[in-house]
């Protein structure tokens, strides 16, 4: 029973790696930025910088109709944006009558009336012409739909001939019902929602003389749809057309796609003062500045009788400081919250350190160190900028950094082991009590602030 069962989980698993992985959604996530337009239909006329539509429509019940006549052509077969947009995300609420022929919107069209034309997917006339990428949402019996939604990239020509394709509508949508279609077109990416139900997510490339000439397109799933050489505007005006049926638009909106903030070039910290006072190797001070640079030379440690070496001093910046710690040949640098030593007020005095002012001790263990290695103190902020400790000036005019950068010679390098690069750690707490009280002694012969 038990090699049935077991049998039984390896065929699972095998045929599991038989299934494809779906493929991932290629649309963008943007967020709504300044509002281009917002259309108000509670008056009597549309507002001709805002939106046209031909004669005939009508506004009542705080909404747009076209073809809400006997004579769909005379009660305005379109309506259009007055703009031609580029980079925006548009919202458009509307449903019609699914009478007859189609219905649906375009957009990347140009600023005449031209989707209503036909020769899409069968109706009525193979040779008539657009401009744009025209999204049929409704087509009728006399149409090829059925019930899909048609996109076609009209290029000028016959929209018989133009490039096109079908997908189908998303589970509950009926284009009789009012919808909310939302268009995010970022310039070389378009993406179209029905419902916040992404449809397609269409990818143009070939940008030359204000147009693009190649298009992929992908479902909601990342499956290729499409892909073809197209003739597409890089900027266009968003029309609602219909031919023989009654559209209702409840909705015409259009904001800027919002950028994201241009990043702040980074500033550079200020340094208010500092003060390299010891450097310490074994607990025994060797090279003491007075409140200068120290210029620190090769520590010969070859024989393994050093153990440590260890910095001593303060700085103050016009921040405060996070972290000290060190780096061994350019490393990542380690950091311990002990090296943040005792700080007497006179460091933080406005002509030292300032209010953010803070004495260090950095000890680095070198016992496991072998051939020439550079060590150096360094110094997180709290804004996160790590700074070394190498002697270098931050701004113009300033002062210069306290120098730490030595050359230490371990014993003769061997086969690295991997546990061999040194960490602080408790035993480095140990480190500071002794190191403290050797260079208290040298704090002593130092002069007063």
């Amino acid at each position: 029973m038990k090699k049935i069962i077991v049998v039984a989980v390896i065929a699972a698993m095998m045929a599991a790696l038989l299934i494809p992985a779906f493929a991932d959604s290629h649309a963008d996530t943007v967020e709504a930025g300044d509002k281009l337009l917002e259309a108000d239909f509670s008056g009597d006329e549309l507002a001709a910088d805002e939106l046209v539509a031909w004669s005939g429509y009508a506004l009542q019940d705080g909404a747009l109709h076209l073809g809400s006549g006997a004579d769909w052509v005379a009660s305005s077969p379109i309506v259009r944006t007055a703009e031609m947009y580029s980079d925006y995300v548009a919202t458009l609420k509307f449903y019609g009558d699914k009478r007859d022929c189609y219905y649906g919107f375009g957009i990347r069209t140009n600023n005449e009336f031209q989707l209503m034309n036909g020769g899409r997917f069968g109706v009525p006339a193979p040779s008539e012409t657009a401009v744009g990428i025209a999204v049929d949402i409704f087509g009728a019996g006399n149409s090829t739909l059925g019930n899909n939604i048609g996109i076609t990239f009209c290029d000028g020509g016959e929209n018989a001939s133009a490039p096109a394709f079908t997908l189908a509508r998303p589970e509950g949508f009926d284009p009789g019902v009012a919808a909310e279609f939302t268009i995010v077109d970022s310039g070389d990416k378009i993406t179209i929602r029905i419902d916040g139900k992404e449809l397609v997510t269409i990818e143009l490339s070939g940008l030359a003389d204000g147009a693009y000439t190649a298009a992929k397109a992908y479902d909601a799933a990342g499956n290729e749809v499409f892909s073809g050489d197209v003739t597409v505007l890089d900027e266009g005006t968003i029309q609602i057309y219909q031919r023989n049926n009654h559209v209702v638009i409840n909705e015409i909106s259009v904001s800027e796609i919002k950028k994201a903030a241009d990043p702040q070039p980074a500033t550079t910290p200020v340094l208010r003062g500092r003060s390299f006072d010891a450097f310490v190797t074994n607990y025994i001070n060797i090279a003491t500045g007075e409140y200068t640079v120290a210029d620190l030379g090769p520590v010969d440690g070859s024989n393994g009788s050093i153990s440590n070496v260890a910095f001593y001093g303060w700085v103050g910046f016009d921040e405060a400081v996070d972290s000290f710690g060190y780096k061994i040949n350019g490393n990542e640098p380690v950091y311990d919250s002990a090296f943040s030593f005792t700080t007497e007020d006179a460091v933080k005095a406005a002509e030292n350190g300032g209010e953010f002012g803070q004495r260090f001790l950095i000890v680095v263990p070198t016992a496991d160190l072998k051939g020439t290695n550079t060590i150096k103190a360094c110094v997180k902020l709290a804004s996160g900028t790590v700074i070394d400790l190498d002697g270098s000036a931050l701004t113009e005019g300033g002062l210069n950094l306290p120098n730490t950068v030595v050359e230490y010679t371990g014993p003769a390098a061997t086969e690295p082991d991997p546990g061999d690069e040194p960490q602080t750690g408790d035993a480095t707490m140990i480190l500071f009590v002794v190191a403290a009280a050797a260079v208290a002694l040298v704090i002593l012969k130092k002069k007063a602030f």
